[in-house]
């Protein structure tokens, strides 16, 4: 995709970027092989990533809140039909099949913990192997994250692997960015989204934190921003395409990314919805949630196993009253989820019915998943460690970590053993 600003664009990458004054046809012809093959290898090299690498480096990073084992979504959860019916309930019955539509997949699009994570980890690795193919002096690069317990820190954490073949020079947050710049090491910029809706938050990243830095002749080393957002609606290409015409000289790239359709645009989308399906779904959401039709045409109908995102995306109450409540897993809030699914696992594996003096609960569960078990810290963890014969992890807050029989987790006051199966307390430290 390449959207033509005045001067600028956002555009996809390839190999002839930057070689535009390049002196003659054999120069620039070498110069695309070498490019090709770099990023060729840089392609292999990037399956083969090795996270422990990044771990001494992320202390810097450490209150962004980038952990090395990031907490996942514990449950998938689809469109309910008891709570779609229930949300149904005293609508017209000329009406009725028309909203039920749109409350049904796939024009409610349900993008599941997988599918977003190998979306993402493809536009990244098209974004890495891009500034690859680049000779070393130009592949310096910073991230940009927002405050703690936002998902771009998450999604830093869910990228460790491939980060490590081409480490950041720093995970930055916004409001730093102009004291990193002066680096004149970085070249590249990346902002992470998990999904943009409306495109506002990497627009005012832009806005706020960028152009003043670009506008100034002692960032002219900076050379491309990279937006990695796997997904996005029509709307937020539109809002960040516009949004970047305001750098100075900076290209601007988007990696590969899936389109989520907003609700105007489900009629021309194949999913069985026409033009009066639509007029009496905007009713039904201006009856039951106040939302009118020039809003609800700038939202979606997607949402994710890590999150449902709020009224300015999607309808939200709508959304959660047919899925149900989703809490975000690098949220403090997901403490509550951890309990209430470990509370409904096997007893032998609950936290909170060791005979601990402490309360091991405040720091940690210990959950079964997929016929895996799994430590999962809570967002006051402190001085946990996982102790195993090829050494002891120390964990911090908002990680979770598979664990092998014969594990022991050790807290300042007790410590606890894994057999396989179940846990028990060991010992108490006095």
């Amino acid at each position: 995709m390449t959207a033509n600003i005045n001067n600028h664009s956002i555009q996809p990458y390839h190999l002839s970027w930057g070689l535009e004054n390049i002196n003659g046809p054999d120069v620039y012809a070498v110069t695309i092989c070498q490019r090709a093959i770099r990023q060729f290898f840089a392609k292999m090299r990037l399956q083969e990533g090795l996270a422990s690498s990044l771990y001494s480096k992320m202390q810097a990073w450490k209150e962004r809140e980038i952990v090395r084992f990031p907490r996942i979504p514990l449950a998938s959860l689809s469109p309910s039909i008891i709570k779609k019916e229930s949300l149904l309930k005293g609508i017209q019955e000329s009406k009725k099949a028309a909203v039920e539509k749109f409350l049904s997949q796939p024009a409610l699009m349900h993008v599941d913990y997988q599918r977003f994570l190998s979306t993402f980890q493809n536009a990244l690795e098209e974004t890495l192997c891009f500034i690859m193919s680049l000779p070393q002096a130009e592949r310096g690069y910073i991230i940009v994250v927002d405050e703690p317990q936002k998902s771009n820190s998450w999604m830093v954490s869910l990228a460790l692997k491939q980060l490590s073949v081409l480490a950041p020079i720093d995970v930055v947050h916004k409001n730093d960015v102009a004291n990193v710049l002066k680096n004149r090491n970085v070249r590249h910029v990346l902002l992470f989204d998990d999904a943009s809706y409306s495109g506002k938050q990497i627009a005012t990243t832009v806005n706020v934190h960028l152009f003043s830095c670009f506008e100034m002749s002692m960032y002219k080393h900076v050379k491309a921003v990279h937006f990695v957002i796997p997904f996005l609606t029509t709307r937020a290409i539109a809002k960040i395409t516009n949004t970047v015409a305001s750098l100075p000289s900076q290209a601007c790239f988007f990696s590969s990314h899936e389109i989520m359709p907003l609700i105007c645009e489900l009629p021309i989308k194949g999913v069985g919805i026409d033009k009066n399906d639509l007029l009496s779904f905007q009713g039904f959401l201006q009856e039951k949630t106040g939302i009118v039709p020039e809003d609800s045409q700038r939202l979606a109908l997607t949402y994710f196993d890590h999150k449902i995102a709020d009224n300015l995306s999607i309808p939200e109450d709508v959304v959660k009253g047919v899925v149900g409540e989703i809490v975000s897993p690098y949220k403090a809030e997901f403490d509550e989820v951890l309990d209430r699914y470990a509370k409904e696992g096997p007893a032998s594996l609950r936290v909170d019915l060791l005979n601990a003096e402490d309360d091991l609960s405040q720091q940690f569960v210990v959950i079964k998943k997929n016929n895996n078990y799994y430590v999962c810290t809570k967002y006051d963890c402190e001085g946990l460690q996982v102790v195993r014969k090829q050494g002891s992890i120390a964990l911090q807050s908002l990680e979770i970590v598979e664990l092998e029989s014969g594990d022991v987790l050790e807290t300042k006051t007790a410590k606890v053993i894994f057999d396989g199966q179940k846990i028990s307390l060991e010992s108490r430290r006095k």
